[in-house]
């Protein structure tokens, strides 16, 4: 077997028939404070508090605005659309918002993978902000399902019998199963995080819209809620009031699911989320449009020659 030229150095995985290789990575030690701040937000709450209004608050920014959606009730932008054309900013929402609709766990793998599959011109679009609306859902339709699937084929001879009809039909878990949902979610959230232009190495900003427990909390099934938060720098509750026929809209910032790292909020606030990025930028001190040259993906492509 002859490989053509140019011949990268790459460990054995990286030898497949038109394989691309990745440039090798800069040294991983330096100072915090000249690393490039990447916002990653997870804003909850019970559907009609103003989750997906941020998108249009941000979009009256002048940001582009990236958004997946895996929503048990399919596209949730129906609320941005709402906001601009009453707003008489139609055009705004067609120039510089983008939406992906994800149907099952496979798709939104291949997307993480490689976002070209599904938006071929999205290192083009470049937005500032990714966002994902209906993480809860994609974990308790989406993943189940998945490791359903795979725990109906996993189940042996000596246990046909004694495992329930749920668990033969996916849809009630045992232990390993449930350990499976925690690590299936948790992979997928931080992989997610990690989106950046690859042309480009700009920072994409992340958000990640859940819906709320009865106890206020993200609604993330399994032993995945107790780490989940961990991928976040701030973490808001989004809370509907009704007094009469006037509506208000807050943001908890405070208590054990709510949480702010690196940036002083109050713990109760009116729901402006335009004021909320004003405020992040103010404290952290970055500009719009940040690149890390580290996190372009510089390729080499070559085939090997199977005759």
């Amino acid at each position: 077997m002859e490989l053509k030229s140019p011949q990268p150095t790459s460990t054995k995985k990286n030898f497949l028939e038109k394989k691309t290789l990745l440039a090798p990575k800069t040294s991983r030690v330096k100072s915090p404070a000249d690393e490039l701040p990447v916002a990653k937000i997870c804003i909850y709450g019970h559907w009609g508090t103003g989750k997906t209004r941020t998108i249009f608050e941000l979009l009256e920014m002048g940001y582009k605005v990236l958004c997946l959606t895996t929503d048990i009730g399919g596209s949730g932008t129906s609320t941005v659309v709402g906001e601009a054309t009453r707003a008489g900013k139609l055009d705004l929402v067609r120039k510089n918002c983008k939406e992906i609709e994800l149907f099952d766990y496979e798709e939104v793998k291949e997307f993480i993978d490689d976002p070209t599959k599904y938006f071929p011109d999205i290192y083009e679009f470049d937005p500032d902000f990714v966002y994902w609306d209906g993480f809860s859902s994609y974990q308790a339709i989406d993943v189940s399902e998945a490791v359903g699937g795979m725990a109906r084929s996993g189940i042996s001879e000596n246990r046909q019998e004694s495992a329930s009809e749920a668990v033969k039909e996916g849809i009630q878990f045992e232990q390993i199963h449930w350990n499976q949902i925690k690590n299936v979610t948790l992979r997928s959230i931080a992989n997610f995080c990690s989106l950046h232009n690859k042309k480009t190495g700009k920072i994409w900003h992340k958000v990640v819209l859940c819906h709320e427990t009865e106890k206020g909390q993200p609604l993330i099934q399994g032993g995945a809620n107790r780490l989940f938060g961990g991928a976040f720098n701030l973490i808001i509750r989004t809370v509907k009031t009704t007094n009469g026929d006037v509506e208000s809209y807050k943001y908890l910032i405070s208590g054990d699911s709510a949480k702010s790292r690196g940036v002083k909020f109050p713990t109760s606030m009116d729901a402006n989320f335009s004021e909320v990025w004003k405020e992040i930028q103010k404290q952290l001190g970055f500009e719009m449009g940040s690149k890390n040259p580290d996190l372009i993906e510089e390729t080499l492509s070559y085939e090997v020659d199977k005759t």
